[in-house]
């Protein structure tokens, strides 16, 4: 099993500052207690990085109706990232395959309401 753990961040930056080692234990405390985890890792690391993950700042509402609005009058644009449906990866997956399938019907409705031109060849 391997397991990739997340902490800190803009609810806990103090924890970057931390020894790697207690950042693993208060890691493997919180994996042991939510998934019941009793024995010992085989391999842990601690990678600390600022700002890996994007916070949405107030006023954020506004840029999703916006972004929403452009779709809506420019068809044919599709925008799709973590900054319209979640930052996670999951939410960055789900946001890609809804955009895929967004696509996909346009494309299909396009293909449908194409005027058919035929060509009569003579010899």
């Amino acid at each position: 099993m391997l397991l990739t753990v997340f902490a800190g961040g803009a609810r806990a930056p103090e924890l970057a500052k931390s020894e790697p080692n207690e950042i693993a234990a208060l890691c493997l405390a919180d994996v042991r207690e939510l998934l019941g985890i009793t024995g010992e890792p085989v391999f842990q690391d601690v990678l600390k990085m600022s700002k890996a993950i994007p916070q949405y700042n107030v006023g954020y509402a506004a840029f999703k109706a916006l972004a929403a609005d452009i779709e809506q009058r420019m068809p044919g644009v599709f925008l799709a990232g973590n900054y319209r449906g979640g930052i996670s990866v999951a939410d960055c997956i789900a946001g890609g395959k809804a955009a895929a399938q967004k696509v996909g019907t346009y494309l299909d409705h396009a293909r449908l309401h194409q005027p058919c031109l035929a060509t009569v060849s003579c010899s």
